[in-house]
């Protein structure tokens, strides 16, 4: 398994029994690896076969879609492998730039950092007697900032202090989300285990999107 089991955790109550506690984080690594594997497969069309724009601004509206569809269709794994793809092919995209632009080192980095550090967040969350639900509301707040400060770069400031900055703060959200996440999967608080699983697809994905551009941000 990718990561390691949940410990009971005695600040929270109403914890499902043990067995049913594994049943449903064995059913959400299962969903989280094959989803991270599809995304892995469908990133190297774009590296191999090179860029088409039409693909990619399909695969930008396919993962808002379906994103959304998740929403209601929690129990349904094929509308979450659905997004692995779409998302795995923007990713792609991404990477394809960047391999032509600096080369594969930094690719590798980010890989590299993105698997410590989701091992590391997952194993705190797992093992703390905290409680993590708390990360909530300041890790949206953020998020709304991250957001916004994205889009004023883009459109406005065009900064790369700045960009180097919004990496810095996306990777650091994202660290934090996968803790978040973890430990609401650790206490059932996800409907199912293809929801539980998209929501840490979701931020080891975007966490690695940010370090790739952090990175490339220190490079340059």
């Amino acid at each position: 398994m990718l990561f390691p089991k949940a410990q009971a955790s005695t600040q929270t109550q109403g914890l499902p029994k043990v067995g049913e506690s594994d049943t449903f984080l064995a059913a959400t690594w299962s969903y989280l690896t094959r989803g991270l594997l599809i995304a892995a497969l469908a990133s190297m069309v774009p590296i191999i076969s090179g860029v088409n724009p039409v693909l990619s601004i399909g695969s930008l509206v396919m993962v808002i879609v379906l994103a959304i569809a998740l929403s209601f269709f929690t129990h349904n794994p094929y509308v979450y492998y659905a997004f692995t793809v779409a998302m795995g092919y923007g990713v792609g995209v991404n990477v394809s730039y960047y391999l032509h632009v600096i080369g594969p080192g930094v690719i590798f980095q980010a890989l590299l950092l993105t698997a410590i550090i989701t091992y590391g967040m997952s194993t705190w969350a797992m093992q703390t007697q905290k409680d993590l639900s708390r990360l909530g509301l300041p890790l949206f707040g953020l998020l709304i900032a991250l957001i916004l400060g994205s889009l004023g770069n883009i459109f406005f400031f065009q900064s790369s202090a700045m960009e180097l900055g919004i990496s810095f703060l996306g990777a650091g959200i994202f660290s934090l989300y996968i803790a978040y996440d973890m430990y609401l999967i650790k206490n059932r608080a996800y409907p199912t285990p293809v929801r539980a699983a998209f929501a840490v697809f979701l931020d080891i994905v975007l966490l690695f999107m940010h370090l790739l551009r952090l990175l490339a941000a220190m490079r340059d």
